[in-house]
């Protein structure tokens, strides 16, 4: 209605920090940023697509994570490194005598060896990130490059590891600022800030 005394009034949701402004009995509340202002559907749309964006590169560095804590803990009983590789000899093909002599003497310990593979194996596919295109096989052969493998010594699994632990951290951080910002101002894809003006040694600006 034309003369609704409540048209233009704010509301604020208390959780997210979201601003709103009642536009009417028939649109309702619509997210308006700090200014009262309503983003462009085209940007309201993009912003979205960044965020969703940014929660697949999350939950795909989350998912890594998970997996690699299983195969951490497999890792700290078990050693591995290259001798637990396959190698390939003439008319035989793909042989791996390390991973042959374990089974044969320890049980257990090949137990955790396929279950540290089947992690790896498992986890490769899920590196891709959702809506980035199909996986090839050269693809999950990278990922696996990537992560811990019972091919790959210790020391090195714990450090691969700890990597993904930081790329998780700035992940959600990422998202975390995105979804804050979004919740504000209704944008993450505005107007790119102005470039680092040159200064001398003095810290005066350089024309």
């Amino acid at each position: 209605m034309a003369n609704d005394p409540n048209i233009g009034r704010i509301a604020v949701n208390k959780k997210t920090g979201q601003r709103q402004m009642w536009m009417g009995a028939t649109r309702g509340f619509e997210p308006v940023d700090d200014n009262n202002r309503s983003a462009p559907p085209d940007e309201i749309k993009a912003s979205l697509g960044a965020i969703e964006e940014a929660r697949a590169r999350r939950d795909a560095s989350r998912a890594v994570v998970d997996g690699l804590g299983t195969f951490n803990k497999l890792n700290q009983r078990r050693g591995t490194g290259p001798i637990l590789s396959n190698i390939n000899l003439p008319f035989i093909g793909a042989v791996n005598p390390g991973r042959f002599v374990t089974n044969a003497i320890n049980p257990d310990a090949a137990a955790d060896y396929q279950t540290m593979d089947s992690i790896v194996d498992r986890l490769a596919p899920q590196m891709r990130v959702a809506g980035s295109g199909a996986t090839t096989d050269k693809d999950i052969e990278g990922f696996k490059r990537s992560i811990p493998g019972t091919d790959k010594f210790g020391a090195s699994n714990a450090q691969i590891s700890a990597e993904y632990q930081r790329l998780l951290a700035l992940n959600q951080r990422r998202f975390d600022e995105l979804s804050e910002q979004y919740n504000r101002t209704r944008s993450v894809v505005g107007p790119k800030p102005a470039g680092r003006r040159k200064i001398d040694l003095n810290g005066n600006p350089v024309e």
